[in-house]
């Protein structure tokens, strides 16, 4: 974990889900509050969603403005927990994010989570990569792992991939939230939105998948390869 990950995990393991105390300050660009990391060159807002017991962490440069990329992700330790929350990155591009999203885990929904259905393997064109991907029925959302051509061995990306959905609304396209950003690459992203918590996506669906400088289409039902439920032989 980068020192600038290191120092948002001291600062808001204080503050739990709750927003920092209030001062003369200004709120931030998005309505939240600052921490103010003494002797760093760097400025960090936080907005609280109460409801969806929800923290998003906003990374700045000194002046408050200018977004501040980070190639890892910071870590949230709640008081109390045995291990610290990871954040998911928003909007990873050329393997960094400035914004980051903790959730609190829900004990409720976590046991009422009925064991996911067997993963869907997919290929990511001809010999570049698959694709495993696992629709979370009681929160609505897909999760997907990325792994080699051998389907062994997960394939870093150092950009979010695209879930266009084929909605009764017409096309939504999500962006993936990073999960376990490090070194400017994940391997695993979450999908929420559009139409998900009504059911799985369209197989008119796809994944836009960019590995390296190449962007590839990612049906739902691959055409080539059928569909399958296991990795590669």
């Amino acid at each position: 974990m980068s020192r600038l990950a290191a120092i948002v995990l001291l600062v808001l393991s204080a503050f739990a889900w709750r927003a920092v105390a209030e001062d003369a300050a200004a709120p931030g660009p998005h309505g939240g509050s600052w921490l103010e990391v003494p002797d760093n060159p760097a400025r960090f807002e936080v907005v609280t969603d109460e409801k969806l017991k929800r923290a998003t962490v906003y990374a700045f440069e000194k002046d408050g403005t200018t977004p501040l990329p980070l190639k890892d992700a910071p870590e949230l330790k709640l008081l109390g927990a045995e291990s610290p929350l990871p954040g998911k990155a928003l909007a990873l591009k050329d393997g960094t994010s400035s914004e980051f999203e903790f959730e609190a885990p829900d004990p409720k929904t976590d046991a009422a989570e009925p064991a996911p259905p067997a993963p869907s393997w997919l290929h990511v064109g001809t010999d570049v990569g698959h694709l495993e991907m696992t629709y979370l029925e009681k929160k609505g959302r897909v999760f997907i792992r990325v792994f080699d051509k051998d389907g062994k061995a997960p394939l870093p990306l150092k950009d979010a991939p695209r879930l266009n959905l084929d909605t009764m609304e017409g096309a939504v396209q999500l962006v993936g939230k990073a999960v376990g950003l490090k070194d400017g690459a994940a391997s695993q992203f979450e999908f929420e939105g559009g139409d998900l918590k009504a059911g799985p996506p369209a197989l008119s669906s796809r994944f836009a998948v960019r590995v390296g400088a190449k962007q590839y289409q990612v049906d739902l039902v691959d055409r080539n390869h059928g569909h399958s439920h296991g990795p590669p032989k």
